[in-house]
């Protein structure tokens, strides 16, 4: 039988989507089913649901479809645990996120939330890496302690290694892979999850490239303000495998991409597909 928590309709939540733009009023159903969700499976053990990636930064990327609106990629959030409890089993985590998304389907709103127990350790233990910082900075308590992110050490961007913008862009090109097996040939026009993915590869392209370059932001939008500034800034030219000009162009249509899901015209071809993993190489 299910919890009242997943039941539940929206008129539960008042006013927490009814407001704000489209993209804030579905990350706000997400936060507000979710943390009710786990505040009734878990309580007392639970001390705070916290928000991270692209929906923490009010840039998740929705895209309506014959059948709703969709989330392109993950709804992420953290659980905190209290210490002395021990984390859930993972067969009841993925069966709330489950229930979690069933019910969001139920409002017309398709979503794959993922859920990660932890216990403060695990916060205060997180080295300097693009994902802590982003965390340290735009994430948000949505249910619980609100001072939970204070566990979560903090440090200047110029302490994130190197290294983590070389994996970073590994794991994008990666990440192609799923939708291409997949497809059936021929296809004419890439379909909207390999779109996405070419987006998030320039993306986070920009990202490692901005991490060398000393001049990383912690959003899409900063970080394609960054790299047009970059590019137009006078006296010398910076380091750039690319032409930066072009470079920082296809990254701000990307940026357009994430925020609205609405301006494919450049995306939905092959041939930006296949420059874009040329140029990541």
């Amino acid at each position: 039988m299910e919890s009242p928590a997943i039941a539940a309709g929206p008129a539960a939540h008042g006013e927490a989507w009814s407001s704000g733009t489209p993209r804030e009023a579905h990350a706000s159903m997400i936060c507000a089913v979710v943390a009710e969700s786990c505040a009734a499976a878990f309580a007392p053990r639970l001390r705070a649901t916290i928000l991270t990636g692209s929906l923490a930064r009010d840039e998740g990327t929705f895209q309506r479809t014959e059948n709703g609106t969709l989330l392109l990629g993950d709804a992420e959030f953290l659980l905190l645990f209290h210490d002395q409890f021990p984390l859930p089993p993972a067969d009841q985590v993925v069966a709330l996120e489950s229930a979690v998304a069933e019910r969001l389907q139920r409002e017309g709103l398709h979503a794959s939330v993922e859920l990660s127990p932890c216990h403060s350790r695990y916060l205060r233990s997180l080295e300097p890496d693009v994902f802590t910082y982003e965390l340290k900075i735009c994430g948000r308590v949505v249910g619980g302690d609100p001072g939970a992110l204070s566990l979560v050490p903090t440090f200047s961007c110029e302490r994130i290694p190197r290294e983590d913008a070389w994996r970073l862009l590994c794991n994008r090109l990666i990440e192609q892979l799923e939708p291409m097996a997949t497809l059936r040939w021929p296809c004419a026009r890439p379909p909207r999850a390999v779109c996405y993915r070419t987006a998030k590869l320039y993306l986070d392209m920009a990202t490692s490239f901005l991490l060398f370059a000393g001049a990383y932001a912690p959003t899409y939008r900063d970080r394609a303000q960054a790299l047009r500034g970059l590019a137009e800034r006078d006296g010398p030219s910076v380091d750039c495998p690319l032409p930066l000009a072009e470079f920082a162009s296809r990254v701000e249509a990307c940026t357009r991409y994430k925020l609205d899901a609405t301006s494919e015209e450049q995306l939905g071809e092959w041939t930006f597909w296949g420059e874009a993993i040329e140029q990541a190489h």
